[in-house]
């Protein structure tokens, strides 16, 4: 669930609406593995334009991967290679 999905619904059915009711199900998620790169998994953040991606091990989400921390970890890497 996110952000986008809260602000999708009324303030006046906040307290009767579950999370259930608007997040994405897991069938529908993008998600990538350990073993994928960076490249992979930011690729998929764009071709489904979402911020994170959960990171899933047979079956179970063992961390997030955030766009934002890719496109900022490959900004770090150009500034160390132009220097």
């Amino acid at each position: 669930m996110t952000l986008d999905h809260v602000r999708k619904v009324g303030r006046d059915v906040w307290d009767t609406t579950t999370v259930g009711e608007i997040m994405t199900p897991a069938d529908q998620l993008a998600v990538v593995t350990p073993q994928q790169d960076a490249a992979a998994a930011l690729d998929k953040l764009i071709q489904r334009d979402v911020r994170q991606v959960p990171v899933m091990l047979d079956g179970h989400v063992i961390g997030m991967v955030r766009r934002r921390d890719i496109v900022r970890w490959l900004q770090l890497q150009s500034g160390a290679v132009a220097s």
